[in-house]
């Protein structure tokens, strides 16, 4: 999908799936006729297309505070997943099977200054979020990537000022350090067999791309 700035707001614009590149490295970056699928003065970002290729993950302010919805991939029936009132989320991200989504979930509107982003996933259906983060006393962020088989997630937590690869599973609890030292870290990516690449760097060394 693409974001399109239009007078200030976001379009967001739908691609044929099989046409784009969707990040997992078996996609062709070739492009088609683009058309809008959302309009009016919403804030609709961050579009994810579910594995199927027929549904389409957003966070939008069409009801009110930032939530994650979804809409079929023509853009009908938009439906409302996570029920935020106060807090602001950010990034979904489809479990394989199509069943529940990935987010983060940032802290009432009151704490926003100490940024703590928690991680969360939701059943697409409707329900109550489970945060998986809870007792992490740091911020989470970046992409957030499942595991092929459902059972863990991978993701970027926030460490006094450096940054390590974090990854725990569905039902939450401890948060696994993949990564190790004091690094900035960025586009982190998993891989069909588990590994990972990401762009590590230092104070004194400017990113470089790393596999673990």
């Amino acid at each position: 999908t693409h974001n399109t700035l239009c007078s200030g707001r976001t379009q967001m614009k739908s691609l044929d799936p099989d046409r784009i590149d969707l990040g997992h490295g078996n996609s062709r970056a070739i492009f088609g006729t683009i058309s809008a699928i959302s309009s009016g003065v919403a804030w609709d970002m961050q579009p994810r297309f579910s594995p199927d290729g027929q549904w389409i993950a957003f966070t939008s302010d069409r009801a009110g505070g930032d939530n994650i919805w979804i809409m079929k991939r023509d853009g009908s029936e938009p439906k409302q997943v996570s029920k935020e009132s106060f807090r602001l989320v950010n990034s979904p991200a489809w479990s394989p099977d199509g069943q529940w989504i990935a987010y983060y979930q940032g802290d009432e509107t009151k704490y926003l200054a100490y940024d703590i982003n928690k991680l969360a996933i939701i059943p697409v259906a409707g329900g109550a979020p489970k945060v998986l983060t809870a007792a992490l006393d740091r911020p989470v962020s970046g992409q957030i990537s499942w595991s092929p088989d459902g059972k863990t997630l991978t993701f970027t937590v926030g460490d006094d000022r450096a940054e390590y690869v974090g990854r725990t599973t569905t039902a939450g609890g401890v948060v696994e350090k993949l990564t190790t030292g004091r690094h900035t870290v960025s586009n982190v990516t998993l891989g069909a067999d588990g590994h990972l690449t990401l762009l590590a760097g230092t104070a004194a060394r400017t990113p470089e791309v790393h596999a673990l």
